[in-house]
């Protein structure tokens, strides 16, 4: 101001920031931040703990049906293994008594048996099996059945396809498996909603 109180110079006035109230603010966000990393992790490890977790369940399951799918093999063996043996005897056994009684041969006696599904659900085996490209399944649905299906599975249960099939009588289905990869898989026939039969076959690349 001059003598006369008349303003020669502006007043300039100056505004700062209080940065030790930013830092509080700044350490809490940090500090959140931090705890919300950890929760993730944590819930990532969880999961990946369940997932280890389903994996060896799903190796155990594989594991057992290995099993018992050499036991059911093991066991045809053995049934096809006596079944030879009591043909071998009977055969042993007739041509004796047909040798000790000649009357027999004479007799000749002959009973035609006929022999049909009728009234049962039959499910063959695919054929080839193994097989690598393409493979044949028949089937026979009486008629007195309303509703039938063909289900293929893989081994952990999965559902792969479903065919309906709506007409009875005997039926084949070529199945073609380019798009499948190599494995053990599955086909069930279910008649009204129940599973009648299950066959496995051999999918080679």
């Amino acid at each position: 101001y001059d003598s006369l109180g008349n303003m020669m110079i502006p007043k300039i006035s100056f505004k700062t920031l209080n940065y030790n109230a930013f830092i509080a603010i700044l350490t809490k966000g940090m500090q959140q931040q931090n705890d919300s990393i950890q929760k993730l992790d944590s819930l990532v490890q969880n999961l990946d703990s369940l997932n280890n977790k389903q994996n060896n369940k799903i190796d155990s399951l594989e594991n057992a049906l290995n099993n018992l799918a050499q036991q059911v093999q093991q066991m045809q063996n053995c049934i096809n293994q006596l079944c030879g043996n009591n043909n071998m005897n009977n055969n042993k056994q007739n041509n004796g008594s047909n040798s000790n009684n000649p009357q027999n041969n004479e007799l000749g006696n002959t009973i035609n048996v006929e022999l049909s599904h009728g009234d049962a659900i039959v499910l063959e085996q695919n054929v080839p099996n193994p097989f690598a490209e393409n493979t044949s399944i028949n089937y026979y649905i009486p008629e007195n059945n309303n509703y039938a299906q063909l289900i293929f599975t893989d081994m952990h249960g999965r559902i792969i396809k479903t065919v309906d099939i709506k007409q009875s009588g005997k039926g084949q289905l070529r199945v073609y498996a380019a798009n499948l990869s190599q494995g053990i898989y599955q086909y069930s026939i279910v008649v009204d909603g129940k599973i009648i039969d299950t066959k496995k076959m051999l999918v080679e690349k």
